[in-house]
């Protein structure tokens, strides 16, 4: 039979709290890489909107402003994809 590690609840929310404190040191992205992570998304977001906006007035172009909005690195891909 396998024995308990955690006999009562203090030692139980003690290994709680080690394991958690460990995964969450293991899941730390460095402060520069978010931000230029975040840099990245910010221009592909502008960007796309900056394509989609040079669309003629119309129905369509506001289906392209959200479609720009929701999924701005796909949208910029269509966008030179279909230019070809």
């Amino acid at each position: 039979m396998s024995s308990n590690i955690c006999q009562d609840q203090t030692s139980f929310n003690n290994a709680l709290s080690i394991g958690l404190d460990t995964y969450r040191d293991e899941q730390k992205m460095p402060s520069g890489t978010m931000g230029i992570y975040l840099l990245l998304v910010l221009v592909l977001f502008v960007w796309a909107l900056v394509l989609a906006f040079q669309l003629k007035r119309g129905n369509e172009r506001l289906l392209h402003i959200l479609v720009a909005m929701l999924a701005s690195p796909i949208y910029i891909i269509s966008y030179y994809l279909n230019c070809i």
